[in-house]
């Protein structure tokens, strides 16, 4: 009975009772459809403020639905009444045209408001860097992200900060084929990653050297990187990125002419493939093994 009273007097409150406060309080828990509800009775309700096209706009942006966050963004971008308001609809905004795969739209965005962001503190304004750069490096403007992540190198960042903009740093080098240079880049990472004990980013970062060595033939480094990067995502319990290590490790393995582990490898692959049931890959990775054993056969008999 308690329960009917309550949501009859929430349907009856005046329209000035309602807030964008209730919509963003539907958002940080998640409750995305309920927060679009709630905004458009504020919106019905005359509520047509910053706050209002800002949470529906974000909702819609965490439902993947990105034509109607960028509507609803750019509506909360005319109502900004300061410098903190604009650059945090435009992060969004540029995040949604992103979402929709129009980087181009996305730079421009984050251009016009960066200078403000830059203005206000350190910490928004690196994450706006951040967006740009990455989105500079999907539209393959490979020198201008560079350029923007040593820019923030320079600045005074927490380890975690300085350890993904030197990560990135090398993942441009990686892309540029300036193998040296990301190598430096990568281990100046692992050691940043070791001082934070970030477990994740010491296999994904090993894993990228291996890569990275075996583009340069040092087969037997990238053997060493891979197991290390499989032996740190083992600890971490994820099943799925171990499995594709273990698929990269037998590539390096064939590389060394070692066919007796690289089957063993990708034994490992397949097995952890068909515990997650994850039948597609591991159907991928068991045809690989059934060729590279037939070879193995082929090879005795002769």
């Amino acid at each position: 009975m308690i329960l009917f009273l309550v949501i009859a007097l929430i349907l009856v409150l005046p329209s000035w009772a309602l807030s964008p406060l209730g919509c963003f309080k539907r958002l940080e828990a998640m409750e995305y459809h309920s927060a679009i509800v709630y905004g458009d009775r504020l919106l019905r309700s005359g509520n047509r403020e910053y706050g209002t096209y800002l949470c529906i706009g974000r909702a819609h942006f965490e439902l993947r639905n990105y034509n109607l966050a960028v509507s609803y963004l750019e509506r909360a971008q005319q109502r900004a009444k300061n410098d903190i308001e604009k650059v945090l609809s435009a992060f969004y905004m540029g995040r949604a045209y992103e979402g929709l795969g129009d980087y181009v739209r996305a730079i421009n965005v984050y251009k016009g408001v960066l200078p403000l962001a830059e203005a206000l503190n350190q910490g928004i304004s690196l994450s706006l860097m951040f967006q740009l750069a990455e989105a500079y490096e999907k539209i393959n403007n490979l020198d201008e992200a560079l350029r923007l992540y040593t820019s923030m190198e320079s600045k005074t960042l927490s380890d975690r900060e300085k350890l993904r903009v030197v990560e990135k740093m090398g993942d441009i080098m990686a892309k540029k084929q300036d193998y040296s240079l990301a190598v430096k880049a990568y281990d100046a990472a692992l050691l940043l990653a070791s001082s934070v004990n970030d477990i994740l980013a010491l296999s994904r970062i090993n894993a990228k050297l291996g890569d990275i060595n075996l583009e340069m033939k040092n087969v037997d480094t990238a053997v060493e990187q891979y197991e290390q990067a499989i032996s740190y995502i083992k600890s971490a319990g994820n099943k799925r990125v171990e499995a594709s290590l273990y698929e990269r490790l037998a590539l390096a393995y064939m590389m060394k002419d070692d066919f007796k582990e690289a089957i063993v490898a990708y034994e490992k692959a397949v097995d952890l493939y068909r515990t997650l049931r994850d039948t597609s890959n591991a159907l991928r990775a068991q045809e690989r093994l059934e060729v590279l054993r037939r070879f193995m056969e082929l090879r005795r008999e002769l």
